[in-house]
């Protein structure tokens, strides 16, 4: 991601997809310096992988190795191309290459708890505003496995 205003591309991406979900669950108005500050700080270039339909770009990938797993920090597919099964095969493919994946969602984002759902993930924790979930290929996930 060496490409000029990379960052910049990246946080336009999250803020368009996850601006109404970050607005519900702060309960205020999306503070464009407050969200791009963290955004940026969080932000490892090297784990982001574009995710491409036809040469363009319709979202990205943030994966980070851990000790145990890989991290699922973000996924994101612009609101004009979700609901194409495309989340779903970027995930597919995360898994055919993992023995376990962890993320966090907010709990005011039922959509994308649903989507991991239904993909195999399990909650194994929350906060206040997250719930923790994690997927294994050998289908045990320690936790609370509700």
């Amino acid at each position: 991601l060496a490409e000029e205003g990379a960052p910049e591309k990246l946080y336009e991406m999250f803020r368009s997809a996850m601006e109404p979900y970050v607005n519900a669950a702060r309960e205020t108005p999306w503070n464009d310096f407050r969200e791009r500050t963290q955004f940026l700080e969080q932000l490892m270039p090297h784990a982001v992988q574009l995710i491409q339909v036809d040469g363009q770009v319709v979202g990205f990938v943030d994966l980070r190795a851990e000790s145990e797993s890989r991290n699922l920090h973000t996924l994101i597919v612009v609101p004009g191309w979700q609901s194409k099964g495309i989340g779903s095969m970027v995930l597919d493919l995360l898994m055919a290459t993992s023995e376990r994946i962890t993320l966090s969602v907010l709990k005011v984002n039922f959509r994308a708890r649903a989507f991991y759902e239904r993909k195999g993930f399990r909650e194994i924790s929350s906060s206040q505003h997250h719930y923790q979930m994690a997927w294994s290929s050998t289908h045990t996930v320690e936790g609370n496995n509700r």
